[in-house]
């Protein structure tokens, strides 16, 4: 599969008369890159009973992988977010929004503190000042070195 992400794509997917519609998605960047995935499961054996072969493929595929997994329960809707083996339920698209912010390289713009930004700054304005220090220094030594007094007797 070579699809582009989109509601429609994932809704017609996860369709329930779909042939692919059982297993997992996986997504690379912005193409769907394989459906109907089966994923490893976790051996973890204290989990709660509420979470099934969905949830348990998604705990196990972070326990071997740095992968973020979502994991959506059919009957009840509710979003999970898998990570690092453990897994968290997610009460809000502004809580997946954070998690998947704080977990990914897909960085929003809109959702970035001034903090970071001014951090930036002001790495950025100590580094310019230790790279143009440096270069001054080094060339004022270059000068005081070739400056020096040489006697050579002239006949």
């Amino acid at each position: 599969m070579d699809g582009k992400v989109s509601r429609e794509m994932i809704e017609s997917i996860f369709w329930p008369g779909n042939p692919v519609h059982d297993g997992a998605i996986v997504i690379d960047g912005e193409k769907i890159i394989r459906v109907a995935a089966i994923l490893p499961l976790t051996n973890s054996g204290d989990l709660p009973t509420r979470y099934g072969t969905r949830h348990r493929a998604a705990i196990g595929l972070t326990e071997i992988s740095d992968a973020v997994v979502l994991a959506v329960a059919e009957e009840r809707g509710a979003v999970s977010v898998a990570i690092k083996g453990r897994i968290h339920t997610v009460a809000s698209r502004t809580g997946l929004e954070r998690w998947l912010h704080d977990h990914t390289f897909f960085k929003d713009p809109s959702i970035q503190s001034p903090f970071n930004e001014k951090l930036r700054a002001g790495l950025a304005a100590v580094l310019s000042f230790m790279i143009v220090g440096s270069i001054w220094f080094s060339y004022s030594i270059g000068i005081v070195i070739s400056l020096g007094t040489v006697e050579v007797p002239v006949e």
